[in-house]
């Protein structure tokens, strides 16, 4: 038999692998004391060797901004949820999960929408007790980090702490959590022409794959310091101007005006050679 935390005896099930199995009685939120016996008459009291850890319910993320991001970015998503239960004030979820990939999250700000004639004195936030007559409803706000390594598509966005299930489906009425879409990341493979004077003024047709209208930019030059109005034409054509840069081979790349990073070297598939300017003679 298992004794969890003061609960005994709790039945057992072994499994092949030589474990056992048994399902945890309901608890508030905290740590408790896990040990085992062959005598189900035994308790141990006194068996702190193994401890659970019991969660709250998580809370219901209700919106992301942004609620894109190109993989690989790193873009910082602010994620807004209902504070209720133990979450009011003090207590704030610690990761966010984009799907099943998980990212550290820490506290922006937290308020409280209440009914008019409902007094708070000073900035006090307002208790748990206000919220749960239905006089207040009280909010925060959590940012969090775009895992680098999530991979491209549709996913969800929930808030947790730290080892927590996040909230079911059914914790959002059956509309489920803000929906984040992870895109894959634009790519170059040709600009034509290849060269242009250095004053600037160059149109250059960039042929590549995961574009997208009116949501990219072209980057031009070493270090990607500055960005030029691109005109997407489909997913594989854009075009841009070049702006003027002194003599030498730049780096051409394409990346979302919203993203919070240049493109780094390794995005890019293409060169443009700025030359020396050819001034006109005149016989």
């Amino acid at each position: 038999s298992a004794q969890f935390g003061t609960v005994w005896p709790l039945a057992l099930r072994v499994s092949s692998r030589g474990t056992v199995e048994f399902l945890t009685p309901a608890r508030a939120p905290g740590v408790s004391p896990v040990s085992f016996s062959t005598d189900a008459s035994s308790t141990f009291a006194n068996a702190l060797a193994l401890t659970f850890v019991t969660h709250a319910a998580s809370p219901e993320a209700i919106a992301a901004s942004p609620d894109v991001a190109t993989a690989g970015d790193g873009a910082v998503v602010e994620v807004t949820f209902q504070k209720r239960g133990v979450y009011d004030d003090a207590y704030v979820p610690d990761v966010c999960r984009f799907g099943m990939d998980v990212s550290s999250a820490v506290l922006v700000n937290t308020w409280d929408v209440c009914v008019t004639g409902t007094r708070l004195i000073g900035t006090t936030p307002a208790s748990s007790e206000m919220r749960g007559s239905g006089k207040c409803v009280g909010f925060a706000t959590v940012r969090c980090v775009a895992p680098s390594q999530a991979a491209p598509g549709w996913t969800t966005v929930t808030v947790a702490a730290r080892g927590a299930t996040p909230a079911s489906i059914a914790a959002f009425g059956g509309a489920g959590p803000p929906a984040f879409e992870i895109r894959t990341p634009p790519v170059v493979y040709l600009v034509m022409p290849g060269e242009g004077p250095s004053y600037g003024g160059s149109l250059l047709k960039i042929t590549g794959a995961h574009m997208r209208i009116n949501e990219d930019t072209c980057w031009v030059g070493a270090g990607f310091s500055g960005s030029v109005d691109a005109r997407v034409v489909s997913s594989a054509l854009a075009t841009c101007e070049t702006p003027a840069h002194e003599p030498m081979v730049v780096a051409i790349a394409v990346s979302a005006v919203v993203s919070d990073a240049p493109p780094s070297v390794t995005d890019v598939a293409a060169n443009f050679a700025y030359g020396d300017d050819v001034a006109s003679l005149s016989a």
